[in-house]
Parts: C-alpha cells; sequence; structure tokens
C-alpha cells in the first residue's frame, strides 16, 4: 500500500475552470457547411490548470495553499476552491478574466474548446499571503501572466531549502533557475532547446541543452505514450516506459497529475525514479476518466513498483 507523508504545499500559477458539455451529434447543421450539432446531456466544471494540481494535491491528503489571480466575477471558482479545503492565497482583479476553458464533447471525442482568458502580466502579488512553513512549492504555468519572472525568481529565493517542482510553459523558463523539478513536456523541450540551439531536432540534445542551461536538480520531460525521460546532476539521460498502454481516454490535466504526484513522493523522501513512477502510475490512472481527475490513495492500492534505477 503507498503512503504518502503529510506535507504542506504551496502551489502558485495560473488557474482555471474547465467546463465540460457532453452530449451526441448525429447530425450536421444545415446553417454552415459540416458544422456539427451536438445535444448537451450533462454539464459539468473542474479546476483547471494550478487549481487542477491543488485538487490532486487535497485529495491524497496534502495540506494545499494556491496562489493565482481571477476575475472579481468568479464566485463560482472560489466556491470550488473552498469546497476542496484548499488554503486560498488567491488575487481578484477587476482589470482580469477568470480563465475558462469549455469544451463541448460528443461520446469521447473533443468536437470544440472554447476559451475565455486574459494573458497580460500580472505584477500586483500579494506576498503575505503566503505561508513560511511549507515543504514545497509547485509552479503551474500555463501562459496566463500570473508568473511573472520577477516574482518567480522571488518565490525561488524565498524557498530556496525546499522542493521546487515546475510544469512550465513559457519561453523565460530561465525564471525558474534554482528549481529542484524542471518537467517540460516534448513540445515545450524543443520550443526552450529552439532557443539555445536553431534546428535542434534531438531529444537527447534537447534535454542536454536545457539542462545545462537551467540547471535543475532533475530535469524530467513527459513524452506522452513513450513515457518520460529523465536528466540529472551527472548528466546522463534515463528513459522511463509508461506504467500501461492503456488506450487514453482523455489526456486533459494528466501533465497536472504528474506534478502533484510527483511533488507528493518527494515530499515523503522517495528517489526521483520511485516518484516518476508514481505519476506514471497516476497519469494512467487520470487518462481513464474524461475531465480532469483527481488521484486518490485508493487509486494507488494496483500499483506495483517497478525496477528504474
Amino acid at each position: 500500500m503507498v503512503k504518502f507523508k503529510k506535507s504542506r504545499i504551496l502551489v502558485l500559477g495560473d488557474a482555471m475552470i474547465d467546463e465540460y458539455m457532453c452530449g451526441f451529434c448525429d447530425r450536421l447543421s444545415p446553417e454552415a457547411s459540416a458544422v456539427p450539432v451536438v445535444e448537451i446531456t450533462q454539464r459539468f466544471f473542474r479546476l483547471g490548470g494550478a487549481s487542477n494540481v491543488a485538487a490532486n494535491l487535497r485529495s491524497l491528503g496534502m495540506e494545499v495553499w494556491l496562489g493565482c489571480v481571477i476575475g472579481i466575477e468568479s464566485g463560482k471558482f472560489l466556491t470550488m476552491v473552498k469546497d476542496m479545503k484548499i488554503h486560498s492565497c488567491i488575487d481578484t482583479s477587476a482589470y482580469r478574466k477568470t480563465t475558462i476553458k469549455t469544451r463541448i464533447i460528443s461520446g469521447n471525442r473533443h468536437i470544440v474548446r472554447v476559451d475565455q482568458e486574459d494573458r497580460t502580466v500580472y505584477t500586483e502579488h500579494d506576498y503575505s499571503k503566503f505561508p513560511n512553513d511549507i515543504d514545497a512549492v509547485v509552479f503551474s504555468d500555463y501562459a496566463k501572466g500570473y508568473l511573472s519572472p520577477q516574482f518567480c525568481k522571488d518565490i525561488i529565493n524565498k524557498y530556496k531549502n525546499k522542493i521546487i517542482v515546475v510544469d512550465p510553459k513559457t519561453y523565460d523558463y530561465m525564471k525558474f533557475r534554482g528549481c529542484t523539478v524542471f518537467k517540460p513536456n516534448k513540445k515545450e523541450l524543443f520550443m526552450f532547446a529552439g532557443e539555445i540551439k536553431q534546428g535542434c531536432d534531438s531529444l537527447t540534445e534537447a534535454q542536454s541543452l536545457v539542462y545545462s542551461r537551467l540547471q535543475p536538480q532533475y530535469q524530467v520531460t513527459t513524452l506522452g505514450r513513450s513515457g518520460m525521460s529523465m536528466v540529472s546532476a551527472d548528466n546522463t539521460i534515463k528513459l522511463i516506459p509508461n506504467y500501461s498502454n492503456f488506450e487514453a481516454i482523455d489526456i486533459t490535466g494528466a501533465g497536472d497529475t504528474v506534478s502533484a504526484v510527483l511533488t507528493v513522493a518527494l515530499c515523503s523522501g522517495l528517489d526521483i525514479y520511485r516518484s516518476i513512477d508514481l505519476a506514471s502510475f497516476a497519469a494512467d490512472i487520470k487518462v481513464r476518466h474524461l475531465g480532469n481527475y483527481s488521484v486518490t490513495l485508493d487509486d494507488f492500492k494496483s500499483y506495483m513498483p517497478r525496477k528504474l534505477d
């Protein structure tokens, strides 16, 4: 049975509401060419982005603080956070919209996604809201402006002796220098490597370039169905395969799940290999569910450790 230490974790980043409108489609609109008509039978909401990371951490029994910025209209978001018993370090702004991603789904097929968002850089963070006594920080960057370069540098300096896990999105990834785990996906990795060396098309070279520039303790690249690849201080690269080859129903939020479980495992004193293995298992559980899904301790009952180191 997997046991995690109850840890105190601060999640900072771009939070949002994920809205799902589900139904069935059996005809095309007569008003436009090849436009499907979806008859909605179900509508539900989930915490998304940084708040999905926080929800996963709470579901695993952690004490969690969430720092983000939302519009003044978003009472729904605040209610969802309160219902999850997540401590609020949330700023509200009359000049910003709360990010809402609306997905229209027929069966298990996404028909279209509609986004409401504001990407302007936010600079009015209230540092007094953040707790001093924590075990880890998770940066969840969705390129919506909350994680400004100076803010990230200030937070990393404040919590420099803590575990710091980063899920990056923007070109200015150097703002995360000093982190414990830097976790881009494959597309992001090549974007970052291309800033260092134009035309880089080798996964191994891309990983080495970004690792050498940023110098985190560990760099973990998520590779979709191919698993994860890790670079550590001795500059060796290790490929860690997916936990299973299950055909994904929905990959939405899988990266958030990986960030959460990696953080919890490291806070529990597990080594990086076991932490990645647990995160891979959790991602495998998540992609079997439509929409964002918060993994639970019960989900880990069928976990069987693999030899990875």
